[in-house]
């Protein structure tokens, strides 16, 4: 029975990733395929290649299925932006702040593997998986760290959902959950930025990720205040959906838009 349900979890897989980004039959996997593994009761925890590296992933998790089905459409504009500023024997630190389960930190690690990835993620339960997908594809160039990264130092609370570790934050979120799901709530540690530049000695940032649900804002301001210019990213990629103001805010510190999605903006320093 198992050997079967995993046959046929793998399958429908296969044919999300095997349909193509056009308009109408590309919302197929997540909104018909999606929900016929979970009617079927298939469950997940298989690892599978996803863009060129593996994670053992459980679609009937809300923040899984993307990587299960459609992995080569996520944040697809913004990885090929960063393609193309970037060559693949770009040397000097990346950084990956609110890495969740690792698909940006591995995404990095594996195209660009002279480069040394600062990887970040707060949530025990997160960060263990972002380490076991460290280990898995027995990456060398990334440095995992759990810690919360705001603009002071001490314990936090920190909200979290077992089922959706997307809207992890330490501001209580405003927007409802999916259907079933709940928050909880642990202290986490913080610290600044600045700090954690300054312990692993970054002089030359190539590109820094933020997605830490609407504390982007805060983390750069104290960090543009603290860090020298010289260590600023070349290239700062920002989830900024949750405040709009970021779009005026960054652009004041020498930087320009080089591409916009619904949710993130990547940006490239010019002075």
């Amino acid at each position: 029975m198992f050997k079967s349900k995993q046959f046929i979890r793998l399958a429908i897989r296969r044919l999300g990733l095997a349909i193509p980004n056009v308009k109408l039959v590309r919302a197929i996997p997540m909104l018909l395929l999606c929900p016929l593994h979970l009617r079927l009761k298939l469950g997940g925890g298989d690892i599978v290649p996803v863009e060129g590296f593996r994670m053992r992933l459980d679609p009937t998790l809300y923040e899984d299925r993307a990587y299960w089905f459609i992995p080569h459409r996520y944040d697809k504009v913004e990885r090929q932006t960063v393609l193309k500023q970037l060559p693949r024997d770009t040397r000097g630190w990346m950084i990956d702040i609110g890495a969740n389960i690792g698909f940006l930190t591995l995404w990095l690690a594996t195209r660009f593997p002279n480069s040394r990835i600062l990887s970040i993620e707060p949530a025990p339960e997160t960060y263990r998986r972002l380490k076991e997908h460290i280990e898995l594809n027995q990456i060398k160039n990334v440095i995992p760290v759990q810690v919360g990264v705001l603009d002071t130092h001490g314990v936090l609370p920190f909200y979290y959902s077992d089922a959706y570790s997307g809207r992890s934050r330490f501001l209580q979120p405003a927007k409802a959950l999916p259907k079933g799901t709940s928050m909880k709530m642990l202290e986490v540690g913080v610290v600044p930025l600045a700090e954690l530049f300054a312990k692993y000695e970054i002089q030359q940032c190539v590109l820094m990720k933020l997605d830490i649900e609407g504390a982007e804002k805060r983390v750069l301001h104290h960090f543009f205040k603290h860090v020298p210019p010289s260590a600023h990213p070349k290239l700062l990629w920002v989830e900024y959906i949750h405040d709009l103001s970021l779009l005026e805010f960054v652009p004041t510190y020498g930087y320009r838009p080089l591409v916009q999605s619904n949710m993130n903006v990547v940006w490239e320093k010019v002075c």
